[in-house]
């Protein structure tokens, strides 16, 4: 009967090794998503800063050629007054 006894005893600190060991493995990863979430998180916002930066200075030279558009439309000879020599 001692036998069974410390089979099953065997068997129960196995089966408690087997899920402390179960729970620290989970906790671990659940540790590891979260900082990998951080991580990606963290890369997004960055992509959006860079890309609304893109976006802006786009608009920058967009804007810079319809101001050269314009421009040159612009007969200048038509801009300087003219006087007669009277």
């Amino acid at each position: 009967m001692r036998r069974k006894e410390s089979g099953q005893q065997a068997l129960l600190e196995a089966y408690q090794n087997y899920t402390t060991t179960i729970s620290g493995l989970h906790q671990d990863a659940c540790r590891r998503l979260q900082e990998q979430y951080g991580t990606l998180m963290s890369k997004i916002g960055e992509a959006r800063q860079s890309a609304a930066k893109l976006a802006r200075q786009q608009q920058y030279v967009d804007y810079l050629k319809s101001v050269q558009r314009v421009w040159s439309a612009v007969d200048m000879g038509a801009l300087v007054p003219k006087y007669s020599h009277d």
